[in-house]
């Protein structure tokens, strides 16, 4: 048995790790990957069958810790711990789970497990009857179940004190006897409409959220009266389905959305600060998953702004990126919110795409006792691309990622619009990521960082506060580029209009016409572009997404491109890349010093297309007029390196770049 006495920081970069390919690759053939799943949940969803019971059983058996240990594993996938069978029924499953934690540790290996979001009514009601007036009630009075026909699985009220009293006699299991080193939570997002809970607590937290947050000044101008309203949730019918909605006008829908919301990151504040205030380096996530093309406000009371410097991580669900029908599917959009929010975006994994996608693009957060989520140490894909990432983790580690352009996530614009809003973000974001632009994207409460950035866009963000349009305004006074699109900063941030003059006004000189118009404010430039041609648009048939394979860029790219010129003042971005639309790429910031320069990260999505050559043009810092290129093949055996010749031409510096079969990267020095 390796027992080691140190215990490394998760994502420490000197952490050493097995280098052996074969032996990895043969000790993989008899490694059984942990599951979150206990043998009597396959069985109750009635889905068992040899292999999954043969998993449950081996993955936590002495022989199997060894193979991890020899792999280098340090956090493992999670193990299963509570799914809501009920404390009493499930003991002899956490025991199992305990004497698991015991033996990893001794090997210096962190402890994940699993806490699960739904209730099994056949036998949890039978253990804790009161439990019964827990769950939620939708707007039928009916209780919200799980899908796909598990009927026998409720959700409970996120607001109802008796369960999350129950669940932190769950989480000090996990503390004070597993001693876990993290603790996911999954299930806790909120369910479309009409499913809504409406339980008194729901009902109660509704109208308290609305005096918090209005005076009662501010609610005679939201509601009409200088005085509280009673509101009741709102009653969705035929004549007015919740997926007819486009922009959310009603105050009362609003703050009905922003109760929603509230409700689960104060649910996911409670259970962290249970978990923290007992054992502060216990990493604590939520499983909210990514920012997709539709409104998740309103329909899962997610809003990833709003969790901001508040969760840990969260995880990609049931994710798998690639190249499908001639679109790039990616959550590219989570990591890149990530650098924003602070929020850790973990196990993403289980393909060569996946991990170099996850440690290229991902934020690395700090927690103090316990090290930098996002890193590679549950990676189970032994090759020699991810070899390389695994010896070159300072690539990665505490290294600014260089977004010259933000996307402004305006909360009210995501949170209030169902349809035409995200149809034209999505949009735009992919085209950003295909044209291999750095970019980023920042939500309201991030209005601080926008300095940060070279280029502000609003793609259709209709909803915009005064307040950050004159943050907007300083940033193009002091040189700063602004795109704005169709109805953006049309409305204030409760939606409405602010006609006759048109936020735009202030830089336009008039409202914005059917017209492309560009204008100087100050030392920067402001763009304004009629709309996106996307090929994605929505309807009001049913719940409006744009997702997977329906996410493509925009038309009329050279438009586009042309916006993107026009809203760059006074010096180059940090890349420019064109050829093969199948790559993303990822400027990262090298050490200060001698070496200083950026790595540029190339992902290629599209196994089949490897014979493009992308021209790159890297931006010279100032007092810098030369520039070094070395490429590297992380899928050659030896991570074979070769400097390539480059051709100053000013304030850039140009080279060619090879199209790499998942994953390659270009390092610029400057001189």
């Amino acid at each position: 048995m390796a027992v080691t006495t140190r215990k490394w920081l998760r994502g420490d970069p000197d952490r050493p790790f097995p280098t052996d390919l074969d032996k990895l690759n043969e000790l993989k053939k008899r490694y059984v990957g942990p599951t979150h799943e206990p043998l009597w949940f396959y069985r109750n969803r009635g889905s068992a069958n040899p292999a999954e019971e043969a998993r449950t059983r081996d993955y936590q058996s002495i022989e199997n810790i060894e193979i991890m240990s020899q792999m280098g594993l340090h956090r493992p996938a999670r193990a299963h711990f509570f799914k809501a069978f009920g404390l009493d029924r499930e003991r002899p499953y956490i025991d199992k789970t305990i004497a698991y934690a015991r033996e990893l540790h001794k090997r210096g290996i962190l402890v994940s497990v699993y806490v699960g979001g739904t209730i099994f009514t056949d036998y949890f009601f039978k253990e804790v009857p009161e439990a019964i007036h827990w769950m939620r009630r939708d707007q039928y009075d009916q209780p919200v179940t799980y899908g796909g026909f598990q009927l026998q699985r409720w959700f409970p009220c996120l607001n109802h004190p008796g369960y999350r009293a129950y669940l932190h006699r769950v989480l000090d299991i996990a503390v004070q006897e597993i001693g876990a080193d993290e603790i996911f939570f999954d299930n806790q997002i909120l369910r479309y409409e009409p499913r809504s809970c409406r339980c008194d607590h729901c009902v109660e937290h509704f109208r308290q959220l609305i005096r918090r947050n209005y005076t009662l000044q501010q609610c005679e101008q939201r509601y009409g009266v200088a005085e509280y309203p009673d509101s009741v949730p709102p009653v969705f019918s035929q004549a007015n389905p919740p997926w007819r909605l486009d922009g959310i006008r009603t105050p009362e829908i609003q703050d009905w959305i922003d109760h929603r919301v509230q409700s689960v990151i104060e649910f996911y504040r409670d259970m962290a600060d249970h978990v923290k205030n007992q054992k502060p380096d216990t990493a604590v996530g939520m499983n909210i998953k990514g920012i997709h093309g539709h409104n998740r406000a309103f329909d899962h009371g997610i809003c990833h702004g709003s969790f901001g410097n508040i969760l840990d991580f969260s995880c990609i669900d049931g994710y798998r990126p690639g190249y499908r029908n001639g679109a790039i599917v990616s959550e590219v959009r989570f990591w890149k919110s990530a650098h924003s929010t602070h929020i850790a975006v973990v196990d993403t994994q289980a393909t060569e795409l996946a991990c170099a996608e996850d440690q290229t693009f991902g934020y690395r957060k700090q927690i103090k006792g316990h090290g930098w989520l996002g890193d590679i140490g549950a990676c189970t894909v032994y090759t020699p691309m991810t070899l390389f990432l695994r010896g070159h983790q300072r690539l990665l580690h505490e290294r600014q990622h260089m977004h010259d352009i933000a996307v402004l996530r305006s909360e009210p614009s995501t949170n209030y619009n169902c349809a035409k809003v995200h149809e034209q973000l999505m949009a735009f974001e992919q085209t950003l990521a295909i044209e291999k632009l750095p970019w980023g994207i920042i939500f309201d409460k991030q209005i601080d960082q926008i300095d940060r950035f070279r280029i502000a866009a609003l793609p259709e963000v209709q909803a915009r506060s005064d307040a950050w349009l004159d943050r907007l305004d300083a940033f193009l006074r002091s040189g700063g580029g602004v795109i704005a699109s169709g109805k953006a900063a049309g409305f204030n941030e409760w939606y409405r209009s602010r006609d006759p003059e048109h936020a735009l006004t202030r830089w336009l000189g008039h409202p914005p016409q059917d017209h492309y118009e560009v204008a100087a404010v100050g030392t920067g430039r402001f763009v304004y572009v009629p709309t996106w041609d996307v090929a994605t648009k929505w309807d009001f048939h049913d719940w409006f997404s744009v997702w997977g394979e329906n996410v493509l860029p925009v038309k009329n790219r050279g438009e586009f491109l042309q916006a993107i010129d026009d809203a760059t003042v006074s010096r180059p971005l940090t890349h420019r890349v064109t050829g093969n639309d199948c790559v993303f790429v990822e400027a990262i910031a090298a050490v200060e010093g001698p070496q200083a320069g950026v790595d540029l990260h190339f992902i290629n999505y599209n196994p089949q297309q490897l014979d493009a050559t992308m021209n790159v043009r890297v931006a010279l810092p100032e007092g810098k007029s030369k520039a070094k290129v070395v490429l590297t093949d992380p899928h050659h055996p030896d991570h074979r390196s070769w400097e390539v010749a480059v051709e100053v031409d000013g304030d850039v510096a140009r080279f060619a770049m090879f199209t790499p079969r998942v994953y390659g990267l270009a390092q610029v020095m400057f001189a």
